[in-house]
């Protein structure tokens, strides 16, 4: 109970705060939203279709988190602390894209992503196969995972940024995340229907 209080502190301080946020009057352009936002998608359509692409590979997270639990005995504490360093390396991961990788081509920042988390995504075997099964090595792949993933999809946010005509920048972000969810969706019921079939 003490955990769930405490959680919602924050979110609580937040909604006190807002009504003190100044509000600023933006003139309203004569936009047709729903056709400038047609017109954008169709100008980045490889781009929502790399998104749908990136994360539609079958996902095998709930069964390697299963087997954690089950066979070398996780406790909640335990995937706590891998959870709370992967959101700290995400947040590393875009102050480390904004500060030094954000003038540098973006083909090479994914490049770089997708190797490094390549890369370490192989320890898993080392865990699995129960040559290492550490947990500091499950912890460390959960560490470059993130950061890597998170250098992997911050410059295709950019390039949908600088894509994007007036007024439908919101609009265009939502509806690449939406379509990242949908791959999301997509890979974890692959992957359960992978482990269905593996038993």
């Amino acid at each position: 109970v003490g955990v769930f209080r405490l959680s919602a502190i924050f979110p609580f301080i937040i909604s006190i705060c807002i009504w003190n946020l100044p509000k600023h009057d933006v003139p309203k352009k004569n936009l047709n939203v729903i056709d400038s936002l047609i017109s954008n998608m169709k100008q980045q359509q490889n781009l929502a279709i790399i998104f749908l692409f990136m994360m539609i590979a079958p996902d095998y997270g709930d069964i390697y988190t299963y087997y954690l639990r089950k066979e070398l005995n996780y406790t909640p504490s335990d995937f706590a602390w891998i959870n709370v360093s992967a959101s700290l390396s995400f947040l590393l991961a875009t102050i480390t894209f904004n500060q030094f990788l954000l003038k540098e081509k973006f083909g090479i920042v994914i490049m770089i992503g997708i190797f490094g988390s390549s890369i370490f995504k192989l320890s898993q075997l080392l865990v699995v196969g129960n040559i290492a099964p550490y947990f500091y090595v499950v912890l460390g792949d959960g560490v470059a995972e993130s950061f890597f993933g998170q250098l992997t999809l911050m410059p295709l946010i950019v390039l949908a940024a600088k894509g994007c005509k007036d007024g439908v920048e919101g609009s265009v972000y939502a509806l690449l995340m939406s379509i990242c969810n949908l791959s999301n969706i997509l890979g974890n019921w692959s992957g359960g229907f992978l482990a269905k079939l593996f038993n």
